[in-house]
């Protein structure tokens, strides 16, 4: 637990999510404040024994890990809980029913007892990148104080994180906070945007959050609306929004540099701006109307200046907030969508607008100069920055010590960590240094160096330090990362020297399902937004199994080795080894994986596995294994996996046996078979069944980056 946590000498006064915060801090802290900080807190703690007997040799006669005595506090924890809520009810017992009711009382609480334990992943080890950073959960935003050292994360699922150490260590400010939403697919944790307006110290600084993201697809929660802190994140204060802004989503605040309380928010239902109630609060009423992808702010001689893009187009202006007028001259009108905005915090007088197609693709990079000839394209920009993911990945940020120097972000890029368009490399993040310069006819020309080997794929955020070039964070689906060299050429650098993977301790991953052995607690597996199908490792900091997304796993009951981690739409990966590598990589279930078909399937469609058939241990081969379907109520389709040895070589691959499928279907193995299988298909009317069957072992591929659905914008 962070040293940050309040200190006891201060319960008595806090209320609310703080009081929550400081009991959940004091128990975990101080488990009994009878014992003093001795090995007393280690030997004097009942221990799950088997636990001990399963750990690695040697581990018992070590010094107790931090997990360890984390467990142990927590168990201790435990037992005062049984003790407190044995003795409510029994005084409850007492009063209801006399002394005959405590033996029923006493066995109902042993049913009731909480036996959760944190089991991870704190992060992933050996995550996808160039230089196999440890990576973390997606991060929409990042808001720096000034000289670097505080900043904070905005998470997609997990809340907003504090850290006073660049991003070394992190503690989350939202474990008290939980809203019951009343919109569809709404979450008080989901963050689509953060301000900052820092203080001296952590405890002065207002943080702004925009909950829910702004693109609508099947990896996103909508939020419940703009959420404040006035204390550095230990009380938040949800605020009204005219219309209301619960089930959306926030691309971006801009805080006025001088009067902080007025904010101003892109959200996918339009610009909205903070102003005063009334009544002693804030409200957020919208001023323009139309989805909203962008806003800055800059400040200078006395007057802020504030620049908004709508999807489509145009760009706005405005001195207050309030009234906007278009930006018109010589912008872009064809084939616009998805647009991003960067300024200096000190300079309003140069303005770039980052903008995708409609496909998702670069329209161009633009620049907006206070001379009166309106918007001017920049040439030569990265034509390889967003690949298709525009309306998903989009990020700029000037540098603030050069006008001239622009960083941009985007989706992904084969790299060795260091080079570009390596054919052997790892999917990487797509980041360019931009440094622009005027040819001799005065039109602006972009000479592009490559950041982003070292750094998690689908960038969102590129934040730079207040008054400083030289420290920049990324915020990305991979977490945190953070360039302390952003300004020198990579090539001459070691891989992974440029940048700092800052996600040890950053728990924010978007996890999918589940994929357990059906006897065997240790094989673990779970499925996560574009970190992959990960393993569980016997420690919170779990390991990398299969590359891009991954959402349901399947292990076989028979042998755990055997292992299935759903891929995309209609895709497979298959391992052997217990998940340790993916020998057959992106096997299409339905064979051809089109358009069409991704169309008729989830992102991540249902994967499961057959019954545990404990009484037929060796099954005879070619037994179906597994089952999944599309699980769309278009037509549907259900395949059982095949899998054997052939030579001393494992393989499988699908193929397809068309049958017409009911609303409710069932597998049902023949007797000598090991188990049977029944699925339900929701509201399917008509379909087919696939299976897998033996076959040659096909080769591998480089594993290729998330292509995810593009979405309707919300307008």
């Amino acid at each position: 637990m962070s040293s940050h946590a309040p200190t006891p000498s201060t319960a008595d006064e806090l209320g609310g999510p703080a009081a929550r915060l400081q009991a959940f801090w004091q128990e975990r802290t101080h488990a009994d404040d009878s014992i003093e900080p001795s090995g007393d807190l280690l030997e004097n703690v009942p221990v799950d024994e088997g636990a001990l007997e399963a750990a690695p040799r040697g581990v018992a006669d070590a010094p107790p890990s931090p997990v360890l005595v984390r467990l142990r506090a927590l168990e201790r924890y435990r037992q005062r809980q049984r003790e407190q809520l044995d003795a409510e009810q029994v005084e409850d017992a007492a009063t209801r029913g006399g002394l005959e009711a405590m033996p029923a009382a006493a066995e109902a609480f042993d049913a009731a007892v909480n036996r959760w334990s944190p089991m991870g992943p704190v992060y992933i080890q050996n995550g996808q990148a160039g230089t196999r950073p440890a990576v973390s959960g997606r991060t929409a935003g990042i808001a720096v104080a000034p000289g670097g050292y505080r900043l904070y994360a905005a998470t997609a699922n997990g809340g907003v994180w504090r850290s006073e150490n660049e991003g070394r260590t992190w503690q989350s400010l939202m474990d008290a906070f939980d809203l019951n939403p009343t919109a569809h697919r709404a979450d008080s944790l989901a963050c689509g945007a953060i301000a900052l307006a820092a203080g001296d110290w952590a405890g002065q600084d207002i943080i702004y959050v925009g909950t829910g993201e702004g693109f609508a697809t099947v990896e996103n929660y909508f939020g419940v609306g703009p959420v404040v802190s006035s204390d550095g994140g230990l009380n938040w204060d949800r605020e009204a929004s005219d219309p209301p802004l619960e089930g959306g989503g926030f691309y971006a605040l801009a805080v006025d540099p001088v009067r902080v309380r007025r904010v101003v928010a892109a959200t996918n239902r339009g610009l909205y701006l903070r102003e005063p109630d009334g009544a002693g609060g804030f409200i957020w009423r919208r001023r323009e109307s139309g989805s909203f992808t962008a806003v800055v702010a800059a400040y200078r001689g006395g007057r802020t200046s504030f620049f908004a893009a709508r999807r489509g187009g145009p760009i706005y202006f405005s001195n207050d907030g309030a009234s906007w007028a278009p930006m018109n001259q010589n912008f872009p009108t064809d084939d616009v969508s998805r647009i991003s905005l960067a300024v200096q915090p000190h300079n309003p007088n140069v303005v770039y607008a980052l903008i995708s197609r409609s496909n998702g693709n670069l329209r161009g990079l633009f620049r907006f100069d206070a001379d009166g000839q309106g918007w001017r394209e920049v040439l030569n920009a990265p034509s390889d920055l967003l690949n298709g993911q525009g309306w998903y990945d989009l990020a700029m940020a000037v540098a603030p010590n050069n006008v001239n120097q622009v960083y941009v972000g985007g989706q992904s890029i084969l790299s060795d960590g260091v080079q570009p368009h390596v054919s052997d490399g790892s999917w990487s993040a797509a980041i360019f240094r931009v440094d622009i310069t005027q040819d001799a006819q005065g039109q602006y020309v972009a000479a592009n160096t490559y950041l982003g080997g070292a750094v998690h794929s689908d960038v969102h955020a590129l934040v730079f330090a207040p008054g400083s070039s030289d420290k920049l964070w990324v915020g990305c689906d991979g977490g945190v990362f953070f360039c302390q060299k952003p300004t020198l050429n990579p090539s001459g650098l070691a891989a992974g020297e440029t940048y700092f993977a800052g996600n040890t301790g950053l728990a924010t991953l978007t996890m999918n399902y589940l994929g357990q052995h059906a006897h065997t607690d240790a094989v673990l597996f779970c499925g996560t937004q574009d970190n992959g199908g990960l393993r569980y490792t016997g420690e919170q900091a779990w390991t990398l199994s299969s590359l891009g997304d991954c959402g349901y796993v399947v292990v076989n009951w028979l042998n755990p080795y055997h292992v299935l981690l759903g891929y995309t739409y209609r895709q497979v990966n298959v391992s052997f080894d217990g998940g340790n590598t993916v020998q057959i990589g992106r096997a299409s279930v339905f064979g051809i994986d089109s358009d069409e078909q991704r169309n008729e399937s989830f992102f991540y469609p249902p994967l499961a596995g057959v019954s545990y058939t404990p009484t037929v241990p060796t099954p005879p081969i070619g037994s179906p294994l597994a089952a999944a379907g599309s699980g769309l109520a278009t037509p549907l389709a259900r395949l059982a996996l095949h899998s054997q040895r052939r030579q001393g070589a494992r393989s499988a691959q699908w193929r397809s046996a068309r049958l017409p499928l009911p609303r409710r279907i069932a597998f049902t193995r023949e007797p000598k078979m090991a188990a049977s299988i029944a699925l339900t298909a929701s509201s399917a009317t008509t379909g087919c069944a696939h299976r897998c069957c033996p076959c040659r072992k096909r080769a591998l591929s480089p594993a290729l980056p998330s292509t995810r659905p593009m979405p309707t914008p919300f307008m």
